[in-house]
């Protein structure tokens, strides 16, 4: 019986986080570099626009308690 499959797919899905973590920090790196301000008044919209490459998309119900 061939253990090493398991072995590879551990590895592929670590490989794949790795990048994935890799290129998320690039994205994050190059936002802090142009020192973006973020004005309280200005609301969620228009900051979270600023930021929307590395944000998760928000989803708000209606009538739902933020």
């Amino acid at each position: 019986m061939d253990h090493t499959y398991p072995y590879i797919a551990s590895l592929t899905r670590e490989l794949f986080l790795f990048y994935e973590m890799r290129s998320y920090e690039e994205r994050i790196h190059h936002l802090a570099d142009q020192m973006i301000a973020i004005d309280l008044d200005d609301g969620v919209k228009v900051n979270y626009a600023k930021f929307q490459d590395v944000l998760a998309r928000i989803k708000i119900k209606r009538g739902a308690p933020i």
